[in-house]
């Protein structure tokens, strides 16, 4: 089988070999690249389409080999920092990729950026792409501002005055992302899902879709992580993601003074990078509408101190503040599923989680602890709950790690993937 990837950022494993860096998101892309590179049983050659900002050509080919196996490496120039811009030239780009490496299957990861509507106008044979769902855009656009009232949405900061990026503005960026998450839906034929939200919302787009539900392996550090049971004592909430409405961050804020009355040392950890700098003329001039409405939100509520940002975290940093916290929270308005709460599942973190979107198809309650979404009462009253019963963190902690070996068991899933390539091979 001749199989061709298209990712939304350059493999850990391929930007290895060419010497270039890379960003650790969508790390289970890597994961399951290397979970092939290791196959031994199918005769596979693999082709990687990957977007580059560096590069000065259209696209550049290259040949690299890991594990012993060699794989077509395409990158394609593109800037991936403005993903509602749809670049014309690269369906071009991807008309000779697909002429020069003639796959039997291309299988596209995810309708988040353009090049995917690219490669999907670009290819003549449609009926071989395979789409991956990640997250739905469409539901995305629709809850992106989080519930926040209009005139937070309708705000701007110098940055979002000189950027034309305030909340609304982003909103719109996503609709536009959604616009083209629409068109590639009605134009294959077959994608990949893993809940039946995703199930749902693809087939409202395009009825006669062949769904093919197949579940996500993730990193491989977390699947040796195990939380460490002493740190419920230390009251200790972490959370993967806080840059966008979206992911509800300020729910979580809004929860803090009830949760601090009954446990007043209890510290929120962010993966990422900060969004509510105000210290430095720099920070003072970058900071967004929403990085300043959660800044006065902290200062409200007296808690700037209670919240530290910790950085852009590696695997292996992620799986210790995963196994080092007392529990970890999700606050999205809407997911599909996150895989954050597969990591934190997988490492045995008792989880607090929204129910909505694809969770309550990773997730039951014997699993996680759920809280109705946006509602920061709701949410205080569970984290109060977790940090005063060690018997219902434990059980939540042995299920869900359990859940999750099931759910993203390496066979099982790369085992699904092979046979839905040998169906499109079919075809």
């Amino acid at each position: 089988m001749r199989i061709l990837w298209l990712c939304n950022v350059i493999p850990p494993v391929i930007a290895d070999q060419l010497n270039i860096e890379t960003t650790v998101k969508e790390g289970w892309v890597d994961a399951s690249l290397r979970r092939m590179l290791s196959d031994e049983e199918h005769d596979i050659t693999l082709g990687v389409c990957m977007p580059s900002a560096s590069i000065d050509v259209p696209y550049v080919a290259d040949k690299v080999t890991v594990s012993g196996k060699d794989v077509d490496a395409f990158r394609f120039l593109e800037k991936t920092e403005t993903p509602w811009i749809y670049d014309k030239t690269l369906e071009n780009v991807f008309s000779n990729i697909l002429r020069e490496f003639k796959p039997d299957v291309i299988h596209i990861f995810g309708t988040e950026y353009p090049h995917a509507l690219a490669c999907v106008r670009a290819c003549e044979n449609r009926e071989k792409i395979l789409v991956g769902i990640q997250g739905v855009m469409s539901a995305c656009a629709k809850a992106f501002c989080g519930g926040l009232d209009d005139n937070i949405i309708n705000a701007s900061t110098f940055r979002d005055m000189i950027k034309h990026d305030n909340i609304a503005m982003q909103q719109h960026k996503f609709e536009i992302r959604a616009g083209f998450e629409r068109e590639i839906l009605t134009k294959v034929s077959h994608v990949t899902g893993r809940t039946q939200f995703d199930k749902e919302e693809t087939l409202k787009i395009n009825k006669n879709l062949h769904y093919h539900h197949m579940n996500e392996t993730l990193r491989p550090e977390f699947y040796d992580g195990k939380w460490n049971s002493e740190s419920l004592k230390d009251h200790k909430i972490f959370v993967s993601q806080a840059d966008y409405p979206l992911k509800g961050f300020h729910v979580l804020l809004d929860a803090m003074p009830g949760i601090l009355e009954h446990f007043p040392d209890t510290v929120i950890y962010v993966a990422g990078n900060s969004i509510t700098g105000y210290t430095t003329l720099k920070e003072k001039i970058k900071i967004g509408t929403y990085g300043k409405y959660l800044l006065d939100k902290m200062k409200k509520y007296d808690i700037v101190d209670k919240v530290k940002v910790t950085g852009r975290l590696d695997a292996l940093k992620m799986r210790d503040r995963y196994e080092n916290s007392s529990v970890y929270i999700c606050t999205s308005f809407i997911e599909n599923s996150p895989n954050s709460l597969g990591e934190a599942m997988l490492c045995a973190t008792p989880s607090i989680v929204p129910k909505t979107g694809g969770i309550p198809s990773v997730a039951s309650d014997k699993e996680v602890m759920f809280f109705e979404t946006g509602n920061s009462n709701d949410l205080a009253d569970k984290v109060i709950s977790l940090f005063s019963d060690s018997t219902k963190a434990g059980e939540l902690s042995d299920n869900s790690r359990i859940r999750a070996r099931q759910t993203h068991d390496k066979d099982i899933n790369y085992s699904r993937l092979m046979e839905i390539y040998s169906e499109l091979c079919q075809v």
